[in-house]
């Protein structure tokens, strides 16, 4: 009987690749950790890029380069100047928090070739739909008020028309088809530029 029950009791699982099945267990949990990582990393580095290029050059580069080269139009504000330092500060920590639930939570970036992908409607999007362009606009009013620049006010005035346009234009019509009812009903519950006070 004794030797009846060696012959047919089954032999231990072999181990895989000269480990065992539990070790190899593990490095798969520990292998999709590192893939999951790399997925949440490369959205934020490629949202770094984006700011740099992009709002870095819209608010940062342009309006030093308009009150510097070409600013006819002076404006003298006396101690106001110094609110501009406040709403650069501002509009940064605004447009951080906003292109960070983009790469964090949306998984994606603000750059209209590597779009979210999901709905962000967290954080400060519960006020407003557009945080980050509010962002960019009160950077842009600090420049004009720091440099006491009445042509980079006009210039602010352009971008708000540009923004306006793009989000008129192809934003929320691509979002719609994206996302259907689920931004609808975002849309009706969360004003475009002036946030409301309270969230859901």
């Amino acid at each position: 009987v004794s030797s009846f029950l060696c012959l047919n009791r089954r032999p231990a699982k072999k181990a895989i690749d000269g480990i065992s099945p539990m070790e190899h267990l593990l490095l798969r949990e520990q292998e999709a950790k590192f893939l999951q990582g790399e997925r949440n990393v490369k959205p934020l580095l490629q949202t770094l890029l984006f700011t740099i290029v992009v709002p870095g050059t819209v608010a940062g580069l342009i309006p030093y380069l308009i009150q510097r080269n070409y600013d006819t139009l002076s404006l003298n504000l006396g101690p106001g100047q110094y609110l501009g330092i406040l709403l650069i500060i501002l509009g940064v920590i605004v447009y951080l928090a906003t292109a960070g639930a983009f790469a964090i939570i949306g998984r994606g970036t603000p750059a209209p070739i590597r779009p979210t992908q999901k709905l962000v409607i967290e954080g400060l999007h519960r006020y407003v739909r557009n945080p980050m362009y509010l962002g960019v606009l009160s950077v842009l009013l600090g420049d004009a008020l720091w440099f006491q620049s009445g042509l980079i006010l006009i210039y602010m005035a352009f971008i708000f028309a540009m923004f306006n346009t793009f989000i008129w234009f192809y934003e929320e019509p691509t979002l719609r088809r994206t996302y259907a009812e689920d931004y609808i009903r975002y849309c009706e519950s969360t004003p475009r530029w002036i946030p409301r006070l309270k969230s859901d």
